[in-house]
């Protein structure tokens, strides 16, 4: 999952990262 929120989320890393968890 994570590397499909790092592009989408390349903007919002912060929010991407926080999503995964």
């Amino acid at each position: 999952m994570d590397g499909l929120i790092l592009p989408i989320s390349c903007n919002n890393r912060l929010e991407g990262k926080s999503h995964s968890l």
